[in-house]
């Protein structure tokens, strides 16, 4: 068995933390948080200090922001794909690329940190990709949005 596994196996056997898996958890939670507009959740997700810019660049929310957003806000699926997880002491950083609804694709870099509570919320980018030779959204969104799905 080579090392790594020897290794990963002892952290199970042993229940040692695993931050990356722990990270990966809090990203689906608040990933579930948004689809079901559970605002309980993301409330206890986003840090007090939360920031996000969203893929239309529509400035900055902050949490209270954001939770008023999800109270209304209906998206029928985010399908996360490409995540990788790299975790610093306390700070966890998570990209990869969302497609929400079925309808645009975006890049997405969210920052957690490691509190008392757990791992907490504490920014969020989203990024339509763009050609740098005409600063173009390229292909996004694909198509406009379906019915009782807002943006």
């Amino acid at each position: 068995m080579p090392a790594r596994c020897v290794f990963l196996a002892l952290r199970i056997a042993t229940g040692q933390p695993d931050p990356k898996a722990d990270v990966l958890k809090a990203e689906a939670a608040f990933t579930e948080a948004k689809m079901t507009n559970d605002v309980a959740a993301l409330d206890r997700l986003m840090a007090d200090d939360f920031v996000e810019i969203n893929q239309w660049g529509q400035g900055k929310r902050d949490k209270q922001e954001m939770i008023a957003l999800f109270r209304s806000y209906h998206t029928l699926s985010l399908t996360p794909s490409r995540v990788s997880v790299r975790v610093f002491g306390g700070v966890g950083v998570v990209d990869g690329v969302m497609e929400e609804s079925g309808t645009w694709t975006y890049a997405f870099l969210r920052t957690w940190v490691l509190r008392e509570s757990g791992w907490q919320l504490v920014s969020c980018a989203h990024i339509f990709p763009v050609d740098p030779s005409t600063m173009r959204v390229i292909g996004q969104p694909t198509r406009a949005p379906r019915a009782g799905v807002t943006r």
